[in-house]
């Protein structure tokens, strides 16, 4: 009604003021995150920050649909053993060049900040996604630090178990006490 009416102008400045706010709060947080990429490379390199920027990308849908497929599992009474090599052999399938076409404009989601596109932030690096494609889509190295690790298939299937359980009670799964596929 009429006292609605009088709220207008009030609610169209705090209107302005959030956007302004939301405005200067996604530039430092891009700021932030250009930053943290410098911070990486000053301690690594550049380009391999780069290219696991890119894999980041490039292969982070894998593990989402992972998880859907995992929920999808428990609904049924089953559960995938080990999710970590499940993730690589996925990965794996995909390392192509086909999967680094226009990966340049994609951003990856975070609950509370605006990551720059990919392509901003190799720029930031010095670098372009040419220059680090073939090490990119090289997902299984010989010399991977997950070597440093002894009884890592135990280790993963205990992770692995851990996730689902989060997974189920998250999605108000009940299960059975002994769930294996």
């Amino acid at each position: 009604g009429a006292a609605g009416l009088a709220l207008l102008p009030a609610i169209g400045i705090f209107g302005y003021f959030l956007d302004s706010f939301s405005t200067a709060e996604s530039r430092i947080s891009r700021d932030r995150e250009l930053a943290a990429d410098r911070e990486g490379a000053s301690v690594a390199t550049s380009s391999a920050i780069a290219a696991a920027l890119v894999k980041l990308h490039a292969f982070s849908g894998v593990w989402n649909d992972l998880q859907l497929a995992a929920v999808d599992a428990l609904k049924e009474g089953h559960y995938f053993p080990n999710m970590s090599k499940l993730f690589a052999e996925r990965a794996a399938e995909m390392a192509t060049p086909e999967v680094l076409d226009g990966i340049d404009t994609s951003h990856l989601s975070h609950p509370t900040d605006s990551h720059p596109s990919l392509a901003t932030r190799l720029q930031a690096l010095g670098l372009s996604i040419a220059d680090v494609s073939e090490a990119s889509l090289q997902v299984s190295p010989q010399d991977s630090a997950i070597s440093l690790f002894e009884n890592l298939e135990e280790c993963e299937e205990g992770l692995s178990e851990q996730a689902q359980l989060h997974l189920a009670n998250l999605c108000g799964i009940h299960l059975p006490d002994q769930v294996r596929e």
